[in-house]
């Protein structure tokens, strides 16, 4: 254990990177939330457990692109804390990488130094995976059942409205331009909404955003 680690407040750190996950932005596509940022993660923090990555350097190779095909076939269901080293273009943020294009242009990403400090530690290593894969990839193990119950509400309240108005999903549907399995998915609480999506809904409802 070097001085750095001796002194290092791993609870401190942990609940702070507990925060930078649960702010993970992950998109909602056609009613899926997408994992990849998550399962990323995961498949890199099993690279350091496996002394795959023994120093803050990680690369995409063979063995990280198949532990992320394994962790994403696993999980995928029916404020970024890692930095990035161009060797090439850079990406706008708004952009999904592509694995050629991450391959032809990113040397190498790192985590932040008390991350990385962090993950050299087992018992912390195996709560930050165990956090990650309950809150952003497991979606039957929830560690937080509230946000499943506000999702419920949420829908509760749409589908109210949308009554209301004698509107049906369908209706609704056309009107927002998404599918009447994504409206029904939304109204029974089974997937979260983005802004994006939350505008719409609320200008196809004449509401307000913040009234809903």
């Amino acid at each position: 254990m070097n001085l750095e680690s001796r002194f290092f407040d791993y609870k401190q750190c942990y609940k702070f990177f507990l925060e930078r996950i649960d702010s993970l932005r992950q998109y909602v596509i056609n009613g899926e939330t997408m994992i990849a940022k998550p399962a990323f993660l995961v498949a890199i923090i099993d690279g350091v457990d496996a002394n795959v990555y023994n120093n803050n350097r990680f690369i995409i190779n063979e063995w990280l692109e198949e532990r992320y095909k394994q962790i994403a076939n696993q999980y995928t269901k029916d404020s970024q804390f890692e930095n990035i080293i161009y060797s090439g273009e850079r990406l706008d943020k708004s952009q999904t990488p592509s694995k050629a294009w991450l391959k032809q242009n990113v040397e190498y990403a790192y985590f932040d130094e008390s991350l990385w400090i962090l993950l050299q530690n087992s018992y912390w290593r195996k709560k930050i995976r165990e956090y990650v894969v309950n809150t952003k990839l497991d979606y039957k193990k929830k560690t937080n059942p509230n946000r499943y119950d506000e999702r419920k509400r949420f829908g509760k309240m749409i589908a109210r409205i949308r009554e209301e108005k004698g509107m049906s999903q369908e209706e609704l549907a056309e009107k927002t331009g998404y599918t009447l399995r994504n409206i029904g998915s939304i109204e029974v609480g089974k997937y979260s909404v983005t802004f994006d999506v939350l505008s719409k809904i609320a200008d196809a409802l004449g509401k307000k955003i913040e009234l809903l």
